[in-house]
């Protein structure tokens, strides 16, 4: 079946700065979501819903990171796949990278 016949997926996305001047959060997570929004249009899908924080990728516990896992397990049927401009925006160990991915697979 051809992408143009088969029903318009939705995706959510997922931004993350470990940092920024007071007051300069969304400037600084703009352009992450930017380029996710064009990645997900560019591959034929639909933004349904996007997460941000502003604070380190160690931490595994993130009110972004647990309203977009809570986001998932409501919407869990559907399988939305997250998108992020890059995968240290998820997390930026292993160990909370895979206990991210894990919560994540759970979820959806």
């Amino acid at each position: 079946m051809e992408r143009e016949e088969q029903e318009v997926q939705g995706v959510v996305v997922y931004c993350r700065t470990a940092s920024c001047a007071k007051g300069r959060e969304e400037e600084a997570l703009e352009p992450q979501r930017a380029r996710c929004i064009a990645r997900a249009t560019a591959k034929g899908y639909t933004v349904v819903e996007i997460f941000s924080d502003v604070c380190s990728g160690l931490q595994v516990e993130r009110p972004g990171v647990n309203a977009m896992l809570e986001f998932l397990k409501r919407n869990g049927q559907s399988g939305l796949p997250v998108f992020v401009d890059d995968i240290s925006r998820l997390a930026r160990s292993i160990p909370a990278m895979i206990e991210l991915s894990a919560s994540i697979q759970e979820a959806g």
